[in-house]
Protein backbone atom coordinates (compact mmCIF):
# COMPACT_ATOMS: atom_id res chain seq x y z
CA UNK A 1 0.00 0.00 0.00
CA UNK A 2 2.80 2.40 0.90
CA UNK A 3 4.61 1.65 -2.36
CA UNK A 4 1.42 2.27 -4.33
CA UNK A 5 0.98 5.64 -2.64
CA UNK A 6 4.55 6.59 -3.40
CA UNK A 7 4.02 5.63 -7.02
CA UNK A 8 0.86 7.71 -7.29
CA UNK A 9 2.50 10.73 -5.65
CA UNK A 10 5.52 10.40 -7.96
CA UNK A 11 3.23 10.25 -11.00
CA UNK A 12 1.23 13.28 -9.82
CA UNK A 13 4.44 15.24 -9.20
CA UNK A 14 5.77 14.28 -12.65
CA UNK A 15 2.54 15.40 -14.33
CA UNK A 16 2.52 18.70 -12.44
CA UNK A 17 6.16 19.27 -13.40
CA UNK A 18 5.51 18.47 -17.07
CA UNK A 19 2.57 20.84 -17.36
CA UNK A 20 3.87 23.46 -14.94
CA UNK A 21 6.94 24.31 -17.01
CA UNK A 22 4.60 25.41 -19.80
CA UNK A 23 4.43 28.68 -17.89
CA UNK A 24 7.88 29.53 -19.24
CA UNK A 25 6.77 28.64 -22.78
CA UNK A 26 3.90 31.13 -22.61
CA UNK A 27 6.09 33.77 -21.00
CA UNK A 28 8.65 33.29 -23.79
CA UNK A 29 5.91 33.78 -26.38
CA UNK A 30 5.37 37.27 -24.98
CA UNK A 31 9.00 38.13 -25.74
CA UNK A 32 9.85 36.11 -28.88
CA UNK A 33 8.24 35.11 -32.14
CA UNK A 34 6.23 31.89 -32.19
CA UNK A 35 8.62 30.31 -34.70
CA UNK A 36 11.71 31.04 -32.60
CA UNK A 37 10.03 29.80 -29.41
CA UNK A 38 8.96 26.55 -31.07
CA UNK A 39 12.41 26.07 -32.62
CA UNK A 40 14.00 26.32 -29.17
CA UNK A 41 11.41 23.87 -27.86
CA UNK A 42 12.59 21.28 -30.37
CA UNK A 43 16.03 21.20 -28.81
CA UNK A 44 14.51 18.76 -26.29
CA UNK A 45 15.67 15.61 -28.15
CA UNK A 46 19.24 16.90 -27.93
CA UNK A 47 18.86 17.67 -24.21
CA UNK A 48 17.33 14.23 -23.68
CA UNK A 49 20.40 12.56 -25.18
CA UNK A 50 22.82 14.80 -23.27
CA UNK A 51 21.04 14.13 -19.96
CA UNK A 52 21.14 10.40 -20.60
CA UNK A 53 24.87 10.59 -21.25
CA UNK A 54 25.93 13.06 -18.55
CA UNK A 55 23.49 12.25 -15.72
CA UNK A 56 22.39 8.65 -16.24
CA UNK A 57 25.72 7.43 -17.69
CA UNK A 58 24.05 6.03 -20.80
CA UNK A 59 26.16 5.31 -23.85
CA UNK A 60 26.22 8.14 -26.38
CA UNK A 61 25.56 6.62 -29.81
CA UNK A 62 26.20 8.43 -33.07
CA UNK A 63 22.77 7.51 -34.59
CA UNK A 64 20.90 9.14 -31.70
CA UNK A 65 23.18 12.19 -31.63
CA UNK A 66 22.87 12.61 -35.40
CA UNK A 67 19.11 12.14 -35.21
CA UNK A 68 18.77 14.90 -32.58
CA UNK A 69 20.82 17.30 -34.71
CA UNK A 70 18.69 16.44 -37.77
CA UNK A 71 15.54 17.25 -35.78
CA UNK A 72 16.97 20.65 -34.86
CA UNK A 73 17.93 21.34 -38.49
CA UNK A 74 14.49 20.22 -39.65
CA UNK A 75 12.78 22.57 -37.18
CA UNK A 76 14.97 25.41 -38.46
CA UNK A 77 13.91 24.69 -42.06
CA UNK A 78 10.22 24.26 -41.26
CA UNK A 79 9.81 27.21 -38.91
CA UNK A 80 12.21 29.72 -40.53
CA UNK A 81 12.48 31.66 -37.29
CA UNK A 82 13.41 35.29 -36.99
CA UNK A 83 14.55 37.14 -33.92
CA UNK A 84 18.25 36.41 -33.53
CA UNK A 85 20.10 39.63 -34.15
CA UNK A 86 21.31 42.82 -32.55
CA UNK A 87 18.12 43.23 -30.53
CA UNK A 88 17.82 39.63 -29.36
CA UNK A 89 15.72 39.30 -26.23
CA UNK A 90 17.99 37.11 -24.14
CA UNK A 91 15.59 36.90 -21.20
CA UNK A 92 12.93 35.54 -23.55
CA UNK A 93 15.39 33.02 -24.99
CA UNK A 94 16.39 31.94 -21.47
CA UNK A 95 12.73 31.33 -20.60
CA UNK A 96 12.20 29.47 -23.87
CA UNK A 97 14.99 27.01 -23.01
CA UNK A 98 13.34 25.98 -19.73
CA UNK A 99 10.61 23.78 -21.32
CA UNK A 100 12.92 21.68 -23.55
CA UNK A 101 15.27 20.97 -20.65
CA UNK A 102 12.28 20.12 -18.45
CA UNK A 103 10.72 17.92 -21.15
CA UNK A 104 14.01 16.04 -21.44
CA UNK A 105 13.98 15.43 -17.68
CA UNK A 106 10.34 14.30 -17.83
CA UNK A 107 11.00 11.85 -20.66
CA UNK A 108 13.78 10.23 -18.64
CA UNK A 109 11.45 10.07 -15.63
CA UNK A 110 8.79 8.44 -17.83
CA UNK A 111 11.29 5.92 -19.21
CA UNK A 112 12.80 5.06 -15.81
CA UNK A 113 10.86 5.96 -12.66
CA UNK A 114 7.33 5.72 -14.08
CA UNK A 115 7.94 2.76 -16.38
CA UNK A 116 7.62 0.19 -13.59
CA UNK A 117 4.22 1.43 -12.45
CA UNK A 118 0.90 -0.08 -13.44
CA UNK A 119 -0.46 1.75 -16.48
CA UNK A 120 -3.60 3.12 -14.69
CA UNK A 121 -1.45 4.53 -11.87
CA UNK A 122 1.09 5.96 -14.31
CA UNK A 123 -1.44 7.63 -16.58
CA UNK A 124 -3.95 8.62 -13.90
CA UNK A 125 -1.34 10.20 -11.66
CA UNK A 126 0.33 12.16 -14.46
CA UNK A 127 -3.00 13.40 -15.82
CA UNK A 128 -4.15 14.48 -12.34
CA UNK A 129 -0.90 16.31 -11.69
CA UNK A 130 -1.09 17.96 -15.10
CA UNK A 131 -4.67 19.10 -14.49
CA UNK A 132 -3.74 20.67 -11.16
CA UNK A 133 -0.78 22.44 -12.75
CA UNK A 134 -2.91 23.79 -15.62
CA UNK A 135 -5.45 25.17 -13.15
CA UNK A 136 -2.65 27.00 -11.35
CA UNK A 137 -1.25 28.25 -14.67
CA UNK A 138 -4.64 29.65 -15.63
CA UNK A 139 -4.78 31.61 -12.39
CA UNK A 140 -1.20 32.85 -12.75
CA UNK A 141 -1.49 33.93 -16.40
CA UNK A 142 -5.06 35.25 -16.50
CA UNK A 143 -6.08 35.57 -12.86
CA UNK A 144 -9.09 33.33 -13.45
CA UNK A 145 -10.22 29.98 -14.84
CA UNK A 146 -12.09 30.67 -18.09
CA UNK A 147 -14.60 28.19 -19.52
CA UNK A 148 -15.77 27.89 -23.15
CA UNK A 149 -18.74 30.10 -23.97
CA UNK A 150 -20.26 28.22 -26.93
CA UNK A 151 -20.88 24.57 -27.89
CA UNK A 152 -18.29 24.88 -30.66
CA UNK A 153 -15.74 26.19 -28.18
CA UNK A 154 -16.51 23.26 -25.85
CA UNK A 155 -16.01 20.86 -28.76
CA UNK A 156 -12.67 22.43 -29.69
CA UNK A 157 -11.54 22.43 -26.04
CA UNK A 158 -12.51 18.79 -25.62
CA UNK A 159 -10.58 17.90 -28.76
CA UNK A 160 -7.47 19.68 -27.53
CA UNK A 161 -7.76 18.08 -24.11
CA UNK A 162 -8.46 14.51 -25.23
CA UNK A 163 -6.42 14.24 -28.43
CA UNK A 164 -3.59 16.74 -28.14
CA UNK A 165 -3.02 16.37 -24.40
CA UNK A 166 -4.38 13.15 -22.90
CA UNK A 167 -3.86 11.04 -26.02
CA UNK A 168 -0.42 12.41 -26.90
CA UNK A 169 0.87 12.38 -23.32
CA UNK A 170 -0.48 8.89 -22.74
CA UNK A 171 1.32 7.57 -25.81
CA UNK A 172 4.52 9.30 -24.68
CA UNK A 173 4.33 7.68 -21.24
CA UNK A 174 3.79 4.23 -22.72
CA UNK A 175 6.23 4.69 -25.60
CA UNK A 176 9.08 6.01 -23.44
CA UNK A 177 8.87 2.93 -21.22
CA UNK A 178 9.13 0.67 -24.29
CA UNK A 179 11.51 2.51 -26.60
CA UNK A 180 13.63 4.44 -24.10
CA UNK A 181 13.96 8.16 -23.49
CA UNK A 182 16.16 9.06 -26.45
CA UNK A 183 14.12 7.28 -29.10
CA UNK A 184 10.85 8.57 -27.65
CA UNK A 185 12.14 12.16 -27.74
CA UNK A 186 13.27 11.89 -31.35
CA UNK A 187 10.00 10.24 -32.42
CA UNK A 188 8.14 13.13 -30.78
CA UNK A 189 9.49 15.43 -33.48
CA UNK A 190 7.03 13.80 -35.88
CA UNK A 191 4.47 16.29 -34.60
CA UNK A 192 6.12 18.89 -36.85
CA UNK A 193 5.43 16.62 -39.84
CA UNK A 194 1.82 16.09 -38.74
CA UNK A 195 1.36 19.85 -38.34
CA UNK A 196 2.51 20.37 -41.93
CA UNK A 197 0.21 17.65 -43.26
CA UNK A 198 -2.84 18.86 -41.34
CA UNK A 199 -2.17 22.45 -42.35
CA UNK A 200 -1.97 21.45 -46.02
CA UNK A 201 -4.95 19.05 -46.05
CA UNK A 202 -7.36 20.79 -43.68
CA UNK A 203 -6.48 24.45 -44.18
CA UNK A 204 -4.98 24.58 -47.65
CA UNK A 205 -1.62 25.88 -46.44
CA UNK A 206 1.21 25.74 -48.95
CA UNK A 207 4.18 23.44 -48.41
CA UNK A 208 7.43 25.19 -49.24
CA UNK A 209 10.45 23.17 -50.44
CA UNK A 210 12.31 23.89 -47.20
CA UNK A 211 9.37 22.50 -45.21
CA UNK A 212 9.34 19.30 -47.25
CA UNK A 213 13.09 18.90 -46.77
CA UNK A 214 12.61 19.45 -43.04
CA UNK A 215 9.88 16.82 -42.91
CA UNK A 216 12.16 14.39 -44.74
CA UNK A 217 14.98 15.06 -42.28
CA UNK A 218 12.67 14.24 -39.36
CA UNK A 219 11.75 10.91 -40.94
CA UNK A 220 15.45 10.18 -41.46
CA UNK A 221 16.09 11.07 -37.80
CA UNK A 222 13.37 8.71 -36.59
CA UNK A 223 14.75 5.94 -38.81
CA UNK A 224 18.26 6.49 -37.42
CA UNK A 225 17.02 6.40 -33.84
CA UNK A 226 15.01 3.24 -34.46
CA UNK A 227 18.10 1.29 -35.53
CA UNK A 228 19.01 -1.46 -33.03
CA UNK A 229 21.92 -0.71 -30.75
CA UNK A 230 24.74 -3.04 -31.81
CA UNK A 231 26.30 -2.90 -28.36
CA UNK A 232 23.06 -4.16 -26.82
CA UNK A 233 22.87 -7.29 -29.00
Amino acid sequence: MLAARRDMLAAIAAGAFYMGVNLFYFLALRELTVALTVLILFTYPLFTILLGWLVFRERLTWPNAMAALLVLLAALLILSPAGLGEHTNWSGIAMAFVPPVAYAIFIHIAAKRLAGMAVPVRLGGVFLGGLLAMLVLGLVLDGRIAVPATPLAWFATAGLALVSTVGALGLLLIGAAIAGAERAAIAGASELVMALLIGAIAFGESLEPAMLIGAGLIMVAITLAARPDKAAR
